[in-house]
């Protein structure tokens, strides 16, 4: 069945429309942690793709770091053109993980997914610390954070950033 014209243009606009938006704030501390320096834009999004050894299709992203007291957390959020392409790009981390394929850094095991909060939340274990991630519309946020924080990092994250 073919579409009109009007409504495919609709439908795109819509589409355009759902990735609307900057990347939220930066916090300034996670879970007692202050944040000790972050990158924003390009540079984020440089950062984010060599993890994956490959461009990521984002329109804005940054990456935090969180330490005291040898405690560590990192925050990478980006923020795709369009909610669908974030849901894609997800869904490929996800069956990545569940692969065994490593990143640039390593290999994730114990992957979970669970709600929360109104999302579903993702859990991996790697590289000494716990990872959590998820989507939340046109943004994909990863956290990785020292066992003992993790968390409460967790909990801070998805309140913050959505």
């Amino acid at each position: 069945m073919r579409r009109p014209a009007g409504v495919t243009l609709a439908l795109l606009g819509l589409l355009l429309l759902a990735g609307c938006g900057a990347v939220p704030e930066v916090p300034a501390a996670l879970a007692g942690l202050p944040l000790t320096h972050s990158v924003r834009g390009e540079r984020a999004l440089e950062d984010i793709a060599r993890l994956h050894r490959r461009t990521i299709l984002a329109r804005d992203a940054f990456v935090a770091h969180y330490e005291r007291d040898e405690r560590v957390a990192m925050l990478y959020v980006s923020r795709a053109y369009a909610t669908p392409l974030a849901w894609w790009q997800f869904s490929k981390m996800v069956q990545g993980i569940e692969r065994g394929t490593p990143n640039a850094e390593g290999q994730f095991t114990h992957l979970k997914a669970r709600q929360q909060d109104g999302l579903t939340v993702y859990s991996a274990l790697g590289l000494g610390q716990v990872h959590y991630f998820y989507r939340s519309g046109p943004a994909i946020v990863w956290l990785a954070a020292d066992p003992i924080v993790a968390r409460p990092a967790l909990d801070e994250t998805l309140r913050r950033v959505r």
